[in-house]
């Protein structure tokens, strides 16, 4: 037998036995720091990774520095649904977690494959809406569509929302609610990094509770 034939046979075998396994990662986040204001609150301000060397590498869910059939059985355990998705999962960088990319991780282990590390393309972006009534009234706001470099999601009782597929790089960022406006300055684009770009709270105020401009 050829060694390329030993090499898809053991790819086959592996695949098969792509069963149980154990949790997920917890990736860390890249945070928005809110900036002061004598007003209301602010939207929202540039995001910043920190540490930047906190970053994983994509496809690595053991967090062991290399790509091992231990990363594979954690994204099919995701596919399953035995675990929760990340976007350290998406090895093919298609926007989609699934097995393709647990076969990624194999042809790289079996050496099918070269190019580890793989290269972050699109990651998440997640935060939270609130209606700001006051300074002690800051209920969550439902049904606010954010939309950060095309992509888009709608906040749901909690106010929260998780945007996949979101190119790397400075991104538009838009926010909106029928009635509503927003409580303070939003920067008309946030830096997408990975892992995870999470947003400060983006406050919005009732379009009638707004006052008249001053002269």
């Amino acid at each position: 037998m050829t060694t390329t034939g030993v090499k898809s046979v053991i790819l086959i075998i592996a695949v098969g036995i792509l069963i149980g396994g154990c949790g997920g990662s917890n990736a860390p986040t890249a945070v928005l720091q809110p900036h002061s204001t004598n007003t209301v609150k602010p939207a929202a301000t540039q995001a910043t990774i920190v540490p930047a060397n906190a970053i994983p590498l994509l496809g690595d869910l053991d967090e062991d520095g290399s790509a091992g059939v231990g990363d594979a059985i954690k994204i099919l355990r995701i596919v399953v649904n035995l675990d929760d998705d990340t976007p350290v999962a998406d090895a093919n960088q298609n926007c989609s977690t699934d097995v393709g990319d647990a076969i990624k991780i194999l042809r790289l282990v079996v050496r099918l494959d070269t190019d580890w590390p793989l290269t972050w393309q699109k990651t998440w972006v997640r935060g939270d809406v609130k209606e700001y009534i006051d300074e002690e009234n800051t209920p969550p706001l439902e049904g606010v569509e954010v939309t950060v470099g095309g992509q888009n999601d709608t906040t749901d009782s909690s106010g929260e929302f998780e945007i996949h597929c979101v190119p790397l790089g400075d991104q538009a960022l838009a926010v909106t609610k029928t009635g509503y406006d927003l409580a303070g300055t939003l920067p008309a684009s946030v830096n997408v990094q990975p892992v995870i770009t999470e947003l400060s709270t983006i406050y919005m105020i009732d379009s009638g509770s707004v006052p008249p401009p001053g002269p």
